[in-house]
């Protein structure tokens, strides 16, 4: 029940992947790729760590992107934190 956060491990997300797999964390764990968090530009993919570098490559990220292994990406969509730029703006007018 590790959670492992990468930083700036975007160009090396295949072999991440592979070394944790190959060291015996389950392909299917939960990963997620988060580019420009808490910014007007934040996207996440979610998926799993043997997926994981072939959605990166999918979505087109660039850095920065925070990598995040581990069941608490499973919490993602639950806790949906992430509220849009303009849902703010608009609550904070009025």
């Amino acid at each position: 029940d590790t959670t492992l956060v990468v930083y700036m491990g975007l160009t090396n997300v295949q072999k991440i992947s592979d070394e944790l797999i190959k060291a015996g964390l389950a392909g299917d764990t939960p990963a997620a790729a988060i580019h420009r968090g808490t910014t007007p530009e934040h996207r996440t993919i979610t998926t799993t760590l043997e997926k994981l570098p072939g959605c990166v490559k999918q979505a087109e990220l660039k850095a920065p992107t925070l990598l995040v292994i581990g069941r608490v990406v499973d919490l993602a969509k639950k806790l949906s934190w992430h509220v849009p730029v303009h849902g703010c703006d608009r609550e904070a007018i009025g």
